[in-house]
């Protein structure tokens, strides 16, 4: 089974590749995998250039093969084409085949079973995380809708907010949570959105007064800066973080 993973979302230039991978090498996370976050969209596979998705030749040289994991969040605009998107990004280069990147986040809520079929039959070793949105959050069919696609999940993330900094709801979160943990133990689950450096100590304490002791995190707009992550609010989230994951 995979270990659940910390991820910084939004990283958008070199420098900012190399300065979170090296702070995840100092830091060394035992618990957890270091992961970067970079996230492209339906248009910025078309070379459109966005302050928020990375084009495809903005994305590879970001990308490198070490201990700290690479994860692609993918926003697809048409959702009948998120396989056809995945094959696009991850032949790109070979950014699939030369192992620069063997995870990805597909940001389009309750993914179509024979989508996530598809992706797994052409990418037989990637590691896909179900982002899970506000509507599938709010489906009385969660449990059902997640049980027939599990066969091609590594990872589910509860994500009410998508990148758009809406406080970090707990209580929601983790009754949400729990029943996906304890049906499908297999998949490693985990929480994004509203996390900040100042509020992540207490809202990781908080899951972990729910009896919850493995899970994942991923920031995005609570680090984000000018022009992709702002590495100083990184690094004080990723200490933040590690005094209270890194527990014996």
């Amino acid at each position: 089974m995979q270990k659940p993973y910390v991820s910084i979302c939004g990283v958008r230039t070199r420098n900012q590749a190399q300065s979170l991978r090296k702070l995840f090498v100092q830091l060394q996370y035992t618990t957890h995998i270091g992961a970067l976050g970079f996230v492209t969209s339906t248009d910025s596979l078309t070379g459109q250039r966005f302050p928020q998705f990375l084009t495809l030749s903005e994305l590879f040289p970001l990308l490198q093969k070490a201990s700290i994991d690479n994860i692609i969040h993918h926003c697809s605009s048409e959702p009948s084409n998120i396989a056809e998107e995945v094959a696009q990004i991850l032949s790109y280069g070979g950014i699939y085949e030369k192992g620069l990147c063997r995870t990805i986040q597909l940001n389009n809520g309750l993914i179509a079973i024979q989508t996530l079929k598809k992706i797994k039959e052409r990418f037989e070793n990637l590691r896909i995380v179900l982002s899970i949105d506000k509507e599938a959050m709010s489906n009385p069919n969660l449990l059902s809708e997640i049980k027939n696609r599990q066969r091609y999940l590594t990872y589910f993330l509860i994500d009410p907010s998508y990148g758009t900094g809406t406080a970090f709801d707990i209580k929601k979160c983790v009754d949400i949570f729990q029943p996906l943990v304890e049906n499908f133990p297999h998949i490693v689950g985990g929480f994004a959105g509203g996390l900040t450096a100042n509020t992540v100590k207490n809202v990781v304490q908080e899951i972990q007064r729910n009896n919850i002791r493995s899970f994942s995190l991923c920031v995005d707009s609570g680090v984000r800066g000018a022009n992709g992550c702002d590495i100083n609010k990184a690094e004080t989230y990723l200490h933040n973080v590690g005094t209270v994951l890194n527990v014996a």
